[in-house]
């Protein structure tokens, strides 16, 4: 949309719908972040699903991503619901979205422009199994619906960190925490494939992660939270800045802005690299302040 308030000339759907329009691609439920990657020219985007398949998707011009017939993947994980919510959920059809006889059927149907999502959160079906193992509460009422909730969403782009670069780094406001998606050369998948494999969860916690965004040196991150498991709205404590560096073997996330007073906890997330790659090792309580290492390391 221009400055003027029209439709671009060059959007997509202009000769379909018969008027300047200002939509570029349909489908999508409930998009809450955007990432642009310059390199790549390439823009993606965050989405709720209902209840489970909560997508991350490479956003194309005159593209279709299939809600609410589609959610998620094409994998016909929800046929015969509205919603991909546990079998033990009641009701058995929560969403208000239109019942789904047949995904695949469904996506079939918008020929060449549907697009599947690069990512989905978490379709627990045959074709994918991998990808539930991030999400592995299997009691309590979250458990009835496999899901993220992303928010915010952006693009780690530096060298900094290793086994980072070109990852999308999402937020979640389900499970308080933040999922590294590793792309491929091209940004169009998943590394190595367009499972799970190399898609990673990062400083769980109660809070509700909002949005992200990193510093173009690529040592400070931002994070915008909820203080607790529900919105707390707008407040001065509800933002977080991490610093992240590597130290030998391991890489620190600490945040250098905010001191713990002396004697009480602070915490701080370390990762070890393994296996050519970084995983969370641990996060621990230590005491005392010191510099870049003091105040609440999102966990």
């Amino acid at each position: 949309i221009p400055s003027t308030g029209t439709g671009n000339t060059t959007n997509p759907f202009n000769l379909t719908l018969g008027v300047q329009s200002a939509v570029w691609a349909k489908g999508i439920r409930n998009n809450q972040g955007f990432a642009y990657d310059p390199v790549l020219n390439r823009l993606y985007g965050s989405s709720h699903g209902p209840y489970s398949d909560d997508e991350i998707n490479v956003i194309e011009g005159g593209m279709n991503y299939g809600h609410p017939y589609v959610i998620g993947y094409k994998d016909g994980n929800v046929n015969g619901t509205t919603a991909g919510a546990a079998p033990n959920f009641n009701p058995a059809h929560p969403s208000s979205c239109p019942l789904i006889v047949d995904e695949v059927h469904n996506a079939d149907s918008l020929g060449v422009t549907y697009r599947d999502p690069l990512f989905s959160a978490y379709p627990n079906s045959p074709t994918f199994p991998s990808i539930k193992s991030l999400w592995d509460v299997t009691t309590g009422t979250n458990a009835q619906w496999p899901s993220e909730g992303w928010s915010g969403l952006d693009l780690y782009s530096n060298t900094l960190v290793p086994g980072w670069k070109n990852s999308l780094i999402a937020t979640s406001l389900k499970w308080g925490r933040l999922v590294r998606i590793r792309l491929n050369a091209t940004g169009t998948m998943t590394a190595p494939t367009n499972t799970a494999a190399d898609t990673v969860s990062y400083l769980g916690s109660i809070n509700r992660y909002r949005d992200i965004a990193f510093h173009p040196n690529g040592k400070e991150m931002f994070v915008i939270m909820d203080r607790g498991t529900s919105g707390s709205g707008p407040a001065a404590a509800n933002h977080r800045r991490l610093w992240l560096y590597p130290n030998g073997g391991q890489c620190y996330a600490h945040q250098p802005d905010e001191r713990s007073r002396a004697g009480s906890p602070a915490k701080r997330a370390i990762f070890d690299r393994r296996n050519g790659d970084w995983r969370e090792l641990f996060a621990r309580e230590y005491w005392g302040v010191g510099p870049r290492r003091t105040g609440v390391f999102l966990r």
